[in-house]
């Protein structure tokens, strides 16, 4: 993505793609390999820990895989890859207000989506998400958000 924003919410829908076979998995790995080079920086709120393991679990592979994608996330984290942002009230006033909007029609914007929106919103960062239903959703609504699959396409 082409612009002078460094500060990214990944979303889980991206995250979970550094563990799985699914398209765009290739994009999701080029984001976190910037961030270990400390070209961008990558934040998510503490609920992508547990949307994750939701995430993981719910696929056909062993718990004892399972088990080691989250101690590979779990070094993610600490070597500061991405920062773990605490839940907040802030965030929770944010988030209830995006939730709550009218998608004229779209469906309901999901509380948990609009978690990491909030958090983007909030510190002035971009939403990578690679769910397109939210993007749709909240793009021209909410703003500050960006599809996975179109994260490079502005690159020079």
């Amino acid at each position: 993505m082409d612009n002078n924003n460094k500060l990214y919410v990944v979303d889980t829908s991206v995250t979970a793609k550094l563990f799985l076979a699914e398209e765009q998995n290739e994009e999701a790995k080029q984001i976190y390999r910037q961030a270990a080079r400390q070209e961008i920086m990558l934040l998510a709120p503490e609920l992508t820990c547990y949307e994750l393991i939701s995430v993981l679990t719910q696929t056909d592979i062993p718990l004892s895989e399972v088990k080691a994608h989250l101690l590979l996330f779990e070094k993610l984290v600490k070597d500061e890859v991405v920062t773990i942002v605490p839940y907040s009230f802030k965030i929770l006033n944010k988030a209830s207000e995006i939730a709550s909007l009218d998608t004229g029609g779209q469906g309901y914007i999901s509380s948990f989506d609009a978690t990491f929106h909030a958090l983007a919103l909030l510190m002035d960062a971009v939403f990578i998400t690679a769910d397109e239903k939210h993007y749709k959703k909240t793009k021209d609504l909410v703003g500050s958000v960006v599809l996975l699959e179109n994260f490079y396409s502005n690159a020079p």
